[in-house]
């Protein structure tokens, strides 16, 4: 009669039983996971910010497009400003989105900073109010241009024709581009005027007279406007 082959022992060990982890071995490897997502996770979210503000200087650029096209078009002069007393007004006395629009094609996605998850364009229809403001100033730190005699050059190449917003209110900062903060809608009917607040400016994107297009983390003061409001454009 044929016996039964028994397992094959080495001392007193089964030989070919796979064992499990032990729990320390797998605190020490959940361990190791944390300690590799605390040096990550703030890369992964640097990264973001970085793409975001490269999707802000492509916009401006556009927007850049858009401006002096509309000057070739017009004898050198700039778009009709439509700020009654802050840089991002775009409709007031008249209507950067009537102006603009044939030179956008009709879509201003790109009149809108990305940093800011929750703002809209300033063409979405949620914009009832009746002196909308987006986060992208429009020729902000100088005298209001309330007709069509000013030249796109009037102040030389690096003149400032756009910037990200940035202002204090109340002593409060309110930016595009902030260090903490949180995104704030200050009116209910302009939610393309969103940005963040209660943070600090890193910085800003500034369109220029030439056309081209920086990053800066340097800003001064461009003045008043309403009082409360202390506006700042970006310095190369």
């Amino acid at each position: 009669m044929k016996k039964k082959s028994s397992p094959s022992t080495l001392g007193n060990s089964k030989v070919g039983i796979k064992q499990g982890f032990t729990l320390i071995e797998l605190m020490v490897a959940i361990a190791i996971i944390a300690i590799l997502a605390s040096f990550l996770l703030p890369l992964l979210g640097k990264a973001r910010k970085t793409a975001r503000r490269a999707v802000c200087t492509s916009n401006f650029k556009q927007c850049g497009i858009a401006v002096i096209s509309y000057a070739n078009d017009h004898k050198g002069t700039m778009p009709k400003a439509i700020q009654d007393y802050s840089p991002d007004y775009y409709k007031n006395y008249s209507d950067l989105r009537t102006l603009l629009g044939p030179y956008l094609s009709d879509s201003f996605s790109v009149w809108m900073c990305p940093s800011v998850p929750t703002s809209l364009p300033i063409d979405d229809p949620r914009n009832t109010g009746n002196k909308p403001r987006g986060n992208y100033n429009y020729y902000p730190g100088h005298n209001k241009v309330e007709d069509t005699s000013v030249k796109i050059t009037a102040n030389g190449s690096a003149d400032i024709l756009m910037s990200d917003l940035a202002y204090q209110w109340n002593n409060k900062w309110r930016a595009n581009h902030s260090i903490g903060g949180t995104s704030w809608t200050p009116y209910p009917n302009n939610p393309s005027l969103t940005s963040f607040a209660n943070g600090f400016p890193e910085g800003a994107n500034g369109l220029y007279a030439d056309g081209h297009v920086s990053w800066c983390k340097k800003m001064r003061w461009a003045g008043n406007t309403s009082g409360a409001n202390h506006f700042f454009v970006p310095v190369e």
